[in-house]
């Protein structure tokens, strides 16, 4: 997404069109410090000064602080998968970044150091309170579970797949940004949809949390998902956290979006839930991929 403005908004010694560059700058910048030992870089001075300096319009700010967000958290989901963030997370963290311009904008006996200083705690806060174990996994150094983008051969081999013996309607659960799955299957000319957190302009690309998608009910004839959901889910039982009984809702949610014969693959396997699946209604196959690496491919029976 592109920053606009018109001709009265820029700024006298600064094109605005140049504050997505410098805001992709800082975030570039801070996004691998480890905010609980360390503070963040300070605030590039081209761009509180390009800042104070504009007339922005209220929807000129808008635009920015929807790029601020969205910038954000792609980049830290992309640093480690296990990050999530809700709808009202979203609108928090959007909350921050206005804060912040705010203060640059509007209150100019603010020092540098004191705007800083302030972002730096609100940010802080923020990820303490939407993503807590991310302070204990840094105890003792950056520790990252870095999202991959495996290759649609790949996936094809890890989830079993025959294109031969593959139709659709297909699911691909954490299809990743490049979505690499999807298009294979598409160029199979198979019904095809994407799921991820990332925003794309293909039509059966969607970007939704896992959580808080509506699979619907008798949907789909396969759903797919390689080291994406069952690993999210698989971690929160680990640990046995609050979103453990979240992660079993909508696990059912999914098993009931199949159509009848349909099935639910993916990998690794949560033998945990699969354990309390009805037999009548599901049928489960557990396949060892390689090294202790199981794949579950469910099938559904029956309404």
């Amino acid at each position: 997404m592109g920053l606009q403005f018109s001709s009265d908004e820029i700024g006298t010694k600064m094109n605005l069109a140049n504050i997505e560059q410098l805001i992709d700058k800082q975030i570039d910048t801070n996004y691998r410090t480890n905010i609980f030992e360390h503070e963040l870089a300070s605030i590039d001075s081209k761009l509180i000064t390009g800042l104070k300096k504009s007339f922005l319009s209220e929807e000129s700010k808008k635009i920015i602080l929807e790029y601020c967000t969205a910038y954000f958290m792609q980049k830290l989901i992309k640093y480690d998968q296990y990050i999530s963030f809700t709808d009202d997370d979203v609108v928090a963290l959007r909350n921050v970044y206005k804060e912040t311009l705010e203060e640059i904008i509007h209150r100019k006996r603010l020092s540098k150091k004191t705007i800083e200083n302030n972002h730096f705690l609100r940010i802080k806060a923020f990820l303490l309170r939407t993503n807590p174990f991310l302070k204990e996994i840094s105890k003792d150094g950056i520790k990252t579970f870095a999202n991959e983008e495996y290759s649609a051969s790949f996936q094809m081999e890890i989830l079993g797949l025959d294109k031969h013996h593959i139709v659709g309607p297909i699911l691909d659960i954490g299809c990743g940004q490049n979505f690499n799955l999807v298009k294979h299957l598409k160029e199979l000319e198979v019904e095809v949809y994407g799921l991820d957190r990332y925003a794309s302009k293909q039509d059966n690309i969607l970007k939704a949390n896992f959580l808080s998608f509506d699979y619907g009910v008798n949907k789909w004839q396969f759903i797919l998902s390689n080291m994406a959901f069952s690993n999210h889910f698989n971690r929160h039982l680990a640990f046995n956290d609050e979103k453990v009984e979240k992660y079993a809702t909508v696990y059912f949610k999914i098993l009931n979006s199949l159509k009848v014969g349909g099935k639910f693959i993916y990998a690794p396997s949560i033998i945990e839930i699969e354990k309390l699946l009805d037999k009548k209604k599901f049928s489960i196959i557990n396949e060892e991929i390689g090294y202790g690496l199981f794949r579950t491919i469910i099938e559904k029976l029956t309404n």
